[in-house]
């Protein structure tokens, strides 16, 4: 676990960590009601591995509770329909002294701020996590391809979207 941005600034709760699996609609975030509008609960599946040519892995999170919940439920009966946004991240691991793994956000690949994202995953104003497995690297190109909502800066959309591999 690891400290991350929102993910979706404009939901009551709007899924700034990792959450555990569940398979209830959160109606809390800590002490934050979550309401019946646009809902964020980020819950990691490793989904996508790849490894890069200096022998680091690309790791893609997708966020279950996105695939879950699905546009408009209701999170308590009679309420009104949520609108949830995914909240993946796509993230990069490379060995430490001991040939150990280090995601960067645990302050591997030469990041010193726990928490540290190594990748832009920003696509627009709400939607912080946007990036999400499917990655697919040419061992040529600077960018990589991911999954992702919001990938050419337009809400509520879904498609790809592209980040410098070696995180600039």
């Amino acid at each position: 676990d690891y400290p991350r941005p929102v993910t979706y600034t404009v939901a009551p709760c709007k899924g700034d960590a990792w959450f555990p699996w569940s398979d209830t609609i959160p109606l809390k975030q800590g002490n934050v009601t979550c309401g019946n509008t646009y809902s964020s609960n980020p819950e990691p599946m490793l989904a996508d591995v790849v490894v890069d040519t200096d022998g680091s892995l690309i790791l893609g999170f997708r966020d279950r509770y996105a695939d879950q919940i699905g546009q408009g439920q209701r999170a308590v009966a009679g309420g009104g329909l949520l609108t949830p946004s995914a909240g993946g991240a796509l993230s990069r691991a490379c060995p430490d002294s001991t040939g150990k793994f280090v995601m960067a956000e645990n302050m591997g690949c030469g990041k010193t701020t726990r928490g540290a994202g190594f990748y832009d995953q920003q696509r627009t104003g709400f939607h912080f996590n946007a990036l999400f497995s499917g990655i697919a690297l040419s061992k040529v190109e600077t960018t990589i391809a991911s999954s992702a909502i919001d990938p050419i800066g337009t809400t509520f959309t879904g498609g790809t979207a592209w980040t410098n591999r070696d995180g600039s």
